[in-house]
C-alpha cells in the first residue's frame, strides 16, 4: 500500500520488485462532494437531513453520515476518486430519486474526479413509517422483543445502508420503523432475552400493519468424535454458517461429551470447518435433518525435526513454519 496525505492510497496485491528494479507509482488526488439538499417541490433548504457517502471498498462497505446545515448545505472531504453513491435519508427525509429509479437502476451513484469539487443537488421527499406486530405460533402478541434490522435496505435491487433503531415491542407486540423509503424492503431479526428467535422481511409498500409469526425453535446437535475409537473429542472448535447469522459470528466447542447444541428458527444450517489439536480438520457439512450430525475426525500426521542454529544464535531465536497445501 502507497499512501500520502491529500491522497487516495494504492494498493499492490501480488506483484514483487526483483533486484534494483524501479517504479513510478502514481496517486490520485482526493475529491471533494458538496452540495444542497433541498425540497422536491419548491425548492426550500432542507435543514437536518442525514446525507451519505456511500460505496463499496474490497466487498466491504465504506458509509459516511452528516447532517446538512441551516441553509442545507452538506460537505465531504477527502473522498477517493471514483463512483460513488450520495443519498439523503434521515431527519425525516429521502432522496425523490429513490421513486424515479427504474429497477437495478442506481440515481444515487455519482462519479468524483481526482482533485475536484463535484457539486449536487439533492431533492427529497417525507420518509414513511411502517408498523408492524410479533407474536409467537398460537398468535399471542410477544412483548419485550428486540427488533433488529439488517444494516441496508433493498431498493429496486439497490443495496442502500441506513441507520435505523432497534426498537422493542409493546405490551401488545407492536412495532415501528420510522425513516423509511417507500418500495424498500430489509430483513430484521427478532431477538428475545438477547437471543435470535427468528425474523422476516419486510415491505415498507404494505398497507396493512405486517404480523410476524415466530416458528417453534429447532434444536441442531454436533458431536464430535474420534474416528478410530468413536471417543468424543472436547474442546474441539466449530465455525458454523445458519441463514440469519445467529451463530456464526463466533467459534463454539465441543463439551466434556463431544457436543455442542444450536436452537435455531430456520432450516439452514451448515458446518463451515471442525478443528481439534491433533486432528485433520472437516468443513462444508450442510447439516438439514436429521437435526443431530456426528462428525468424526482422523488423527492427524506427525511431523518432527531438527534445526541445527549458527554458533552465538539462541534457540528462541528459531521459528518453524509449516504451510499445508
Amino acid at each position: 500500500i502507497v499512501e500520502a496525505v491529500g491522497y487516495a492510497p494504492r494498493e499492490f496485491k501480488g506483484r514483487s520488485i526483483e533486484g534494483a528494479e524501479e517504479r513510478t507509482i502514481h496517486l490520485a488526488r482526493r475529491g471533494h462532494v458538496t452540495g444542497r439538499v433541498v425540497a422536491a417541490t419548491g425548492g426550500r433548504s432542507i435543514a437536518g437531513a442525514g446525507v451519505c457517502l456511500f460505496r463499496w471498498h474490497h466487498s466491504e462497505p465504506d458509509a459516511r453520515w452528516v447532517v446538512s446545515d441551516a441553509e442545507g448545505r452538506f460537505d465531504f472531504a477527502d473522498v477517493r476518486p471514483g463512483k460513488v453513491h450520495v443519498f439523503v435519508l434521515g431527519g425525516g427525509h429521502r432522496s425523490a430519486t429513490f421513486d424515479t429509479a427504474a429497477k437495478d437502476a442506481d440515481p444515487t451513484l455519482c462519479q468524483v474526479s481526482p482533485g475536484q469539487t463535484t457539486q449536487l443537488t439533492l431533492e427529497v421527499l417525507p420518509t414513511t413509517t411502517l408498523r408492524g406486530r410479533v407474536v409467537d405460533a398460537q398468535g399471542t402478541p410477544v412483548s419485550g422483543a428486540r427488533i433488529v434490522p439488517n444494516p441496508y435496505f433493498a431498493i429496486r435491487g439497490v443495496l442502500t445502508p441506513h441507520r435505523l433503531p432497534t426498537p422493542h415491542t409493546d405490551a401488545e407486540g407492536r412495532f415501528e420503523f420510522m425513516e423509511l423509503v417507500p418500495g424498500a424492503q430489509f430483513y430484521v431479526e427478532i431477538h428475545i432475552d438477547g437471543r435470535a428467535q427468528g425474523g422476516a422481511r419486510l415491505y415498507v409498500d404494505a398497507a396493512a400493519p405486517t404480523e410476524i409469526r415466530l416458528e417453534p425453535m429447532r434444536r441442531y446437535v454436533v458431536e464430535v468424535l474420534d474416528a478410530t475409537t468413536d471417543a468424543p473429542i472436547p474442546g474441539a472448535v466449530v465455525w458454523v454458517d445458519d441463514e440469519r447469522a445467529v451463530y456464526s459470528t463466533q467459534p463454539w466447542l465441543t463439551d466434556a461429551s463431544g457436543r455442542v447444541a444450536f436452537d435455531l428458527a430456520h432450516t439452514y444450517f451448515s458446518i463451515t470447518s471442525v478443528h481439534a489439536l491433533g486432528y485433520q480438520p472437516k468443513s462444508d457439512i450442510l447439516v438439514s435433518e436429521p437435526l443431530e450430525r456426528t462428525l468424526r475426525l482422523e488423527r492427524g500426521a506427525q511431523i518432527s525435526g531438527r534445526i541445527e542454529l549458527p554458533a552465538g544464535v539462541p534457540p528462541s531465536a528459531a521459528e518453524v513454519a509449516l504451510e499445508v497445501n
